[in-house]
C-alpha cells in the first residue's frame, strides 16, 4: 500500500511539473560500450516509472506464487495432522473395545502422520502386548525412546507393567531392576518392583521395599504387610523380612500387630508375648491388645505391664481379663471381662466368659455366654 501511494504521488507530481518542463525537455544520454541511448528527461522519468511499476507487478505475482505453494504445504500438513488425530481417536476406541490388531494398525498409521509420536507408540505397544507380540511391543517402546530420549523411564515402567499384565513377572522384575540402577530414588519404580518381587519370590520383596520408600504411607504400609504375610510358614523368612523393614516402620503398631500375629500362627507364642510386652511398655495400642486373646499360656510379665497403664484404651479390659483368666484369677478376670462387655460387646469377650464359667463348673452360664457369642458372630464356632 505504501509503495502504491508513493507511485501515485510521483505520477501526480509528473502531471503537475510536466507542462512546466514541456518547453525545456532536457537531454539524457546513456552509453554502454558501443551502444548509446538518447532520450529526453521526461521520457527517462516515464521509463523509470514504468520499470518501477513492472517490478511491483512482478513482486506481487511472485508473492502470490510462493504464497500458493506455502498454503498448499500447510493444507497438506493440516490434512495429515487431522487424519492422524482421527486414526488416534479410532485406535483408542479399538483398544478399549479389545480389538488389538485393528488398534495396533491404527496407532502405527497415525504415528507415521503425526509429529507427536510418543502417545501412538505407547498405545501401539499396549496393543501388541495384548496380542502376545513381545518383539513388536519392545520395538515400539524402543522407537519411542529413540524419538524422545527423555521418555526412557516411562517406557521402561510401561514395559514392566505390560509384562506383569501378561503374567511375565520374572521378566518384569528384570526390567525394573535394570531401571533402578539408573533411577535409584524413584518411588513409583520401587513400589512396582516390590509388587513384582512379591509375585515371584517373597524373599526378594523386602530388598525392593527398603529404599526408597513409597510416598504414600498407606501404600508403604500395605507393601510391608504383604512382605510379612508372604513368609507363610517359614519362620526364618518372617524374621528376615521383619529385620529388613526400616526401623522407623518397625515402630508402627499396625506392622507390629501383623508380625505378632504371624509369630502366633507359627507357634512362637513366647517370642510374640515378649515382643508384645516390649511394645506395650511405652503405650497401649488397640492393634496389639487385640492379639492378647490369642495367647494360650499365662504371661505374668505382660499382665504386669498392662496393669501399669490406665484402663482407658479400647481393648485393655479385655486383654487384662484374658491374662487373668490364663492365671486362673477368676474373680478379677470376670470383673475385667464384664467391664469390657459394658464398654463394647465382643464375641471373644463372651467366649472368654464362657470359658471362665466352664472352669468354675457353671455350665448353664457358660452355655448362655456361648449363645451370646454366636449371636454376635454367627460364623464363629467352638
Amino acid at each position: 500500500m505504501i509503495r502504491f501511494l508513493l507511485l501515485v504521488m510521483i505520477a501526480a507530481a509528473a502531471l503537475v511539473t510536466g507542462p512546466l518542463l514541456a518547453g525545456n525537455k532536457g537531454y539524457v544520454l546513456i552509453a554502454i560500450g558501443s551502444y548509446t541511448i538518447e532520450m529526453t528527461v521526461i521520457s527517462a522519468c516515464l521509463l523509470a516509472l514504468m520499470l518501477y511499476a513492472a517490478l511491483l507487478v512482478l513482486e506481487a505475482l511472485l508473492g502470490r506464487l510462493f504464497g500458493l505453494r506455502g498454503a498448499t504445504r500447510r493444507w497438506f500438513a493440516s490434512r495429515n495432522s487431522q487424519k492422524a488425530r482421527i486414526q488416534l481417536h479410532n485406535g483408542l476406541l479399538a483398544l478399549a473395545e479389545g480389538e488389538w490388531a485393528r488398534a495396533e494398525k491404527l496407532f502405527h498409521s497415525s504415528e507415521r502422520r503425526s509429529d507427536e509420536t510418543l502417545v501412538q507408540l505407547f498405545c501401539a505397544a499396549e496393543a501388541a502386548n495384548a496380542q502376545g507380540a513381545d518383539a513388536r511391543r519392545d520395538d515400539y517402546l524402543q522407537q519411542a525412546v529413540t524419538a524422545h530420549p527423555e521418555a526412557g523411564l516411562a517406557a521402561g515402567l510401561l514395559k514392566a507393567r505390560l509384562q506383569l499384565r501378561r503374567g511375565a513377572t520374572a521378566e518384569a522384575v528384570s526390567t525394573l531392576q535394570a531401571l533402578r540402577i539408573e533411577h535409584p530414588k524413584h518411588a513409583g519404580l520401587s513400589k512396582l518392583l516390590a509388587e513384582a518381587s512379591l509375585a515371584t519370590d517373597s524373599s526378594a520383596a523386602p530388598a525392593a521395599l527398603l529404599a526408597p520408600q513409597p510416598t504414600a504411607d498407606t501404600e508403604a504400609l500395605a507393601l510391608y504387610r504383604q512382605a510379612l504375610c508372604a513368609a507363610g510358614s517359614d519362620l526364618n523368612a518372617l524374621q528376615q523380612h521383619w529385620q529388613q523393614i526400616p526401623k522407623s516402620w518397625r515402630q508402627r503398631t499396625e506392622l507390629q500387630a501383623v508380625y505378632g500375629r504371624q509369630l502366633l500362627q507359627l507357634g512362637q507364642e513366647e517370642t510374640a508375648a515378649s515382643l508384645l510386652q516390649e511394645w506395650l511398655r511405652k503405650a497401649p495400642a488397640t492393634p496389639l491388645l487385640d492379639l492378647i486373646p490369642d495367647l494360650t499360656q499365662p504371661q505374668p510379665s505382660l499382665l504386669a505391664t498392662l496393669q501399669r497403664h490406665p484402663a482407658t484404651e479400647p481393648g485393655m479390659a479385655q486383654a487384662i481379663g484374658w491374662l487373668l483368666l490364663l492365671q486362673r484369677d477368676y474373680p478379677q478376670a470376670q470383673r475385667q471381662l464384664e467391664q469390657a462387655l459394658a464398654s463394647q460387646p465382643d464375641p471373644r469377650t463372651y467366649r472368654a466368659l464362657a470359658r471362665l464359667m466352664e472352669q468354675q463348673r457353671l455350665f448353664e452360664k457358660a452355655s448362655e455366654y456361648y449363645r451370646l457369642s454366636l449371636a454376635a458372630n454367627p460364623q464363629q464356632r467352638g
